[in-house]
């Protein structure tokens, strides 16, 4: 089954237990840090991208045997008991992956491949205090129980109160997006103080574009982003909390076409294709869905998730789209769409 980026993180963060942190210093014993007049950069590559199958994990490779990096950061949030430190001292540790199941986590799985046989330091960037960890995850909790009210909310017929329910968790998702990002800034930095002259390539969703903008501008600092495709195609869902993590306007349509695509995920067999592909194919299955669909899914919809799910697959079936199956299947549909589109190598 496919899973959000909300799920994603969710289980990311749960891999603490087998994420073994530990005090091993990012500077072999003995070596100096140079005059900061003297030091070179930490040069930083952001692999920005769908981390849901394991072809997902595959540009990650490509990328770590292309630029040769020192350290590589995975998205993963974690939240560790320590009093308030310097971040060198709480944020940029070394740590070692522990077993991932495969069948459960294939990204993740992949990914730890990749930083094994590369010989790769992974390094946390997203490490937060429990008190300060509570208001973003807060932030998390509160935009998860929005989304469940909006669906009761959809069942129910009452289709306006959905889009303001949906509408007010993707703000909450963007509040936690927004102390995530302002984390891995502070992170950066922090290591080029260590680092100078290394290199760092760390994969975060797409939503995540705001460290690279920071940071294109930052003393001690260069960086670089590569994307899964070219051009990006972002799903309503991604594209309405990047509105909204940038202070931008949202409409309803846009909100209804977000909520559809969450509600219809589960339904796309996404679990071995890339993401981008995902993310085009759902821009196009829903881009021309109207309030007035919407509402009709709704009236359509009486009780229960799997019946809103159906409701949804009807109403696709209804404009013309066909089930996607393989790869293939969403290849032919975005590149019909998207003459120009290409997955990166």
């Amino acid at each position: 089954m496919p899973i959000s980026r909300r799920e994603f993180i969710k289980r990311a963060a749960a891999l603490g237990a087998g994420l073994v942190v530990s005090k091993i210093p990012l500077l072999r014993a003995g070596e100096r840090v140079k005059e900061k007049k003297e030091r070179s950069p930490l040069r930083v590559i952001f692999s920005l991208g769908s981390h849901e199958s394991r072809a997902d994990a595959e540009i990650i490779d490509s990328l770590a045997k292309k630029h040769r990096p020192h350290f590589f950061a995975p998205e993963v949030v974690s939240a560790l008991p320590f009093e308030k430190r310097k971040l060198e001292e709480l944020g940029l540790r070394a740590f070692r992956f522990g077993k991932v199941d495969a069948s459960i986590h294939p990204f993740i799985a992949k990914q730890v491949e990749v930083v094994e046989r590369h010989g790769l330091t992974p390094v946390l960037l997203e490490v937060f205090e429990f008190s300060e960890w509570k208001k973003v995850g807060e932030a998390s909790l509160q935009s998860d129980k929005l989304f469940r009210a909006a669906v009761n909310h959809f069942n129910k017929g009452e289709w306006r109160e959905a889009i303001g329910a949906y509408r007010k968790a993707l703000e909450k998702e963007a509040v936690a997006v927004r102390a995530r990002d302002d984390r891995i800034v502070e992170s950066i930095t922090a290591l080029a103080e260590q680092a100078g002259g290394k290199v760092l390539l760390a994969r975060f969703g797409t939503t995540h574009t705001t460290p690279y903008i920071r940071l294109r501008n930052c003393p001690g600092v260069t960086v670089e982003r590569v994307f899964d495709s070219s051009p990006v195609i972002y799903s309503h869902d991604d594209e309405a909390t990047r509105r909204l993590i940038h202070g931008k306007s949202v409409s309803d349509e846009l909100v209804a076409k977000a909520f559809l695509e969450r509600i219809a995920s589960p339904k796309i067999p996404s679990k071995k294709i890339k993401g981008a592909l995902v993310s085009a194919a759902k821009r196009i299955l829903f881009k021309d869905f109207s309030l007035a669909d919407f509402r009709q899914v709704s009236d359509q919809a009486p009780g229960s998730f799997p019946d809103a799910q159906n409701a949804i697959v009807n109403a696709l079936k209804e404009k013309g789209f066909a089930f996607l199956k393989t790869e293939k299947d969403f290849e032919r549909l975005v590149k019909k769409h998207y003459p120009r589109f290409k997955l990166t190598e």
